[in-house]
C-alpha cells in the first residue's frame, strides 16, 4: 500500500466515530452541533490525526490503517479532555481552552 493510500483509510478510521455516533442518533433529528463551524474544525483535525497516525503507526494492511485512525482521537481525548463530570454542560462564550476541554471530553 502507498502512503496515501495508508493516509486516506486511517482518515476514514478518524472519521467513524463521529459517523457512527450520527447514525446511532439518526432518529432524533439532525443534532445541534452540526450547525456550529467549530464541530467541523474538530472534525477535521480528527480525521487529520486519524492519517497521521495510520502514517506514524506504518500500518501494513487497510484493517491496521483504519484500526489506528479510528483509536488515535480516543487517545487525544483521554490525554485532553477532563473529566466529563466538570465538563457536562457546554461551556459558552469566550474561551477557547475550555470549549477545547469540554469538546475533547464527549
Amino acid at each position: 500500500m502507498t502512503d496515501a493510500e495508508i493516509f486516506a483509510l486511517g482518515c476514514l478510521g478518524g472519521a467513524l466515530p463521529d459517523v457512527l455516533r450520527l447514525i446511532k442518533g439518526r432518529h432524533d433529528g439532525a443534532p445541534e452541533f452540526l450547525r456550529d463551524w467549530f464541530f467541523w474544525l474538530m472534525f477535521a483535525g480528527l480525521v487529520g490525526l486519524g492519517g497521521l497516525a495510520a502514517l506514524l503507526g506504518q500500518a501494513d494492511e487497510a484493517k491496521e490503517a483504519v484500526a489506528f485512525g479510528f483509536t488515535a482521537p480516543e487517545v487525544v481525548s483521554r490525554a485532553f479532555g477532563g473529566s466529563r463530570a466538570e465538563l457536562l454542560s457546554r461551556p459558552v462564550g469566550p474561551g477557547l481552552l475550555k470549549r477545547l476541554r469540554w469538546w475533547w471530553a464527549i
